[in-house]
């Protein structure tokens, strides 16, 4: 079950939309409207009605569930974790670094 997850389709060569799946039954999942489109062609927004073109298609993403190679991470912003796949390893038998930073480009008050 996805739910809770994110849903990214792309609909066009240069359209993605990204979703939250606010449920699933079987293999149909429902998401709540468009969180953000994407159109890297032009600043213009299309609308989220818009069916998805031939040979396009969808993945999903923010959730620990996606993980299947072995060092694979993801964050949970809820809890604050980072959550990484070690599949059959020892996770314990690993040192794990990960860097932060706060700000990595301020541009002030620039519009």
């Amino acid at each position: 079950n996805w739910t809770g997850a994110e849903v990214v389709a792309r609909k066009r060569a240069y359209v993605i939309e990204k979703n939250r799946i606010t449920a699933q039954l079987s293999g149909t999942v429902t998401y709540a409207q468009t969180i953000l489109t994407i159109n890297l062609r032009n600043a213009s927004t299309p609308s989220p009605e818009t069916p998805a073109g031939v040979g396009f298609g969808l993945f999903i993403q923010r959730d620990a569930r996606t993980l299947d190679k072995f060092g694979e991470w993801f964050y949970d912003s809820t809890a604050k974790v980072m959550k990484m796949y070690f599949s059959a390893a020892d996770p314990a038998s690993y040192i794990i670094k990960a860097s932060s930073l706060d700000t990595l480009i301020n541009i002030g008050n620039k519009g």
